[in-house]
């Protein structure tokens, strides 16, 4: 599926479902509206886009069974996926502003750029990182499960503000 004109203007949450294989991959641009992810399962990978400044956002749960892209690319765009996503890939941002996402699981995040705040959170797993993160604002990321880890160890990593790490319970900043 690929919604990837510049001019798309979807008025309420956008709902994608494919059933196939891992290459039924899905592609959406909002355009220049906020553009809302409803409840939504695809095969493969995940693109989304928004040129609004309040950027993306999800009212539903989003199941991603490969990687998820999503972008904010107003000046000052924000990303706020926090309605417990299911994504079996990385999770990569890009946004001017704050993004915000949280995964029911655990949260690999991969290639992101973040101009604001960056707040992660894994509801049932650990965080990792399987590339460079560069994130302009504070950056907190939360752990909820027994046990679970949070592992930032790509040495590109560039954090230009205070960083909070809270894993079941306990808090420490660096």
């Amino acid at each position: 599926i690929t919604l990837d004109t510049t001019t798309n203007a979807f008025a309420s949450a956008v709902a994608v479902t494919t059933n196939g294989s891992t290459s039924s991959h899905v592609v959406i641009d909002g355009g220049t509206t906020t553009l809302d992810m409803g409840a939504s399962t695809v095969d493969g990978n995940l693109t989304i886009t928004s040129g609004h400044a309040t950027g993306l956002t999800d009212s539903g749960t989003v199941t991603v069974a490969g990687n998820l892209v999503a972008t904010a690319d107003h000046g000052s765009g924000t990303i706020a996926l926090n309605n417990a996503l299911a994504v079996t890939g990385s999770v990569g941002l890009t946004s001017g502003g704050a993004a915000t996402v949280v995964e029911a699981n655990g949260l690999d995040l991969g290639a992101s750029t973040v101009g604001g705040a960056l707040s992660a959170t894994a509801t049932l797993g650990n965080i990792t990182d399987s590339d460079a993160l560069a994130i302009t604002g504070t950056s907190t990321f939360i752990t909820s499960a027994d046990d679970a880890t949070i592992t930032l160890d790509t040495t590109t990593n560039a954090f230009a503000s205070a960083v909070a790490v809270t894993t079941n319970g306990s808090t420490s900043s660096h």
